[in-house]
């Protein structure tokens, strides 16, 4: 099936725990007929987005569509094992 594959921070990163509402990344798959791949966490980098991307380009297919949300430039990725830490 096809994938909504998205990455970026906090402006794409899932809702906590608790919170009831269809983020619009689902939405927007779901008006697509696609399924939705999250890889977006709270505080990271566009170097870290672009890792990741690095990490799933063997699993792209040409049906697959790729979402990038754009951070701040000034986010820094310092951490191996602390992505989120970036300020």
């Amino acid at each position: 099936m096809k994938r909504l594959i998205v990455l970026g921070d906090s402006f794409s990163a899932p809702p906590k725990l608790g919170d009831d509402y269809e983020p619009w990344y689902l939405q927007t798959a779901k008006h697509l007929g696609f399924n939705c791949e999250n890889h977006s966490m709270i505080g990271v980098s566009q170097d870290w987005c672009f890792w990741m991307l690095a990490k799933l380009l063997k699993t792209l297919t040409p049906d697959d569509q790729i979402l990038i949300v754009l951070t701040h430039p000034g986010r820094f990725w310092f951490f191996d094992d602390k992505p989120q830490m970036t300020n």
